[in-house]
């Protein structure tokens, strides 16, 4: 699961940073807990398989059932399986706190997220949405939760086993999938406005204007001066001026 988070999270936070220009110190955070969260699944994971293989090589390869003589610890002692038994709770125990460790990742990358978000929501409120970014920091603290009543169970509390497992499936399987699929359609949409801003910031600019201009060759207003025309308005019916022939009359000579 970690491999297919870690690609978006990363490019999540390239673009969030602006390129290395905004909110440095959250995004370098995100990135450093992501990949530190998948190197621990990706180590715990290998040992889980090579403790796994050697147990059972153990088992069937060894004599685990008489360990002592007879005259000494009787028949059917079991101590070569109790060794085995307490060799595997101790491997355990290592996997189990990589694995509370893997919830405080999570926790940090969603609260570092938030405010990465927030700093980015400065300059662009329509790239990240407010609820979602809000539905990530929830996580952020649901995770934390999670660590902590993973290390109470651990402990002994094992009133907190089912708390544990209730805040694990609600995180894994309805939270954190809402919360991807939301990233994955914003996280496109604000890769693409910021290379194309980034490249030529003029063009951009020059090209959102001509997208509110009317097209090529028709003007913009026909009421400016620099369309204006003598005719305009005229009827074609009536002339402008009077017809010759009211200048070539003579005007009427009054009584001498």
């Amino acid at each position: 699961a970690w491999i297919i988070f870690v690609y978006p999270i990363i490019q999540m936070a390239w673009v969030l940073s602006q390129r290395g220009s905004k909110g440095v110190m959250f995004n370098v955070g995100i990135v450093v807990l992501c990949l530190g969260g998948a190197f621990n699944e990706w180590l715990a994971n290998l040992f889980w398989i090579g403790m796994n293989t050697a147990t059972k090589k153990l088992v069937t390869e060894f004599n685990l059932d008489e360990w002592v003589r007879n005259d000494v610890a009787g028949q059917d002692e079991g101590i070569g399986w109790r060794s085995i038994e307490m060799n595997h709770i101790v491997g355990s125990g290592f996997i189990w706190f990589v694995d509370a460790f893997e919830w405080l990742c999570m926790s940090g990358i969603f609260i570092f997220t938030f405010f990465s978000v927030g700093i980015w929501r400065r300059d662009d409120r329509t790239s990240f949405g407010a609820r979602w970014n809000s539905l990530g920091l929830f996580i952020g603290l649901l995770c934390i939760l999670e660590f902590a009543a993973e290390i109470l169970r651990f402990e002994g509390f094992r009133t907190f086993g089912p708390v544990a497992l209730a805040y694990a499936a609600i995180n894994r399987l309805i939270l954190m999938p809402s919360w991807i699929l939301g990233l994955g359609f914003m996280l496109p949409r604000a890769a693409l406005k910021q290379s194309f801003t980034d490249a030529d910031p003029i063009a951009a600019e020059l090209a959102l204007t001509e997208l509110s201009s009317p097209a090529d060759g028709q003007p913009s207003n026909p009421e400016t001066p620099s369309n204006f025309s003598i005719d305009d308005g005229d009827d074609a019916a009536t002339p402008a001026s009077p017809p010759p022939e009211a200048f070539a009359q003579s005007p009427p000579r009054g009584p001498e």
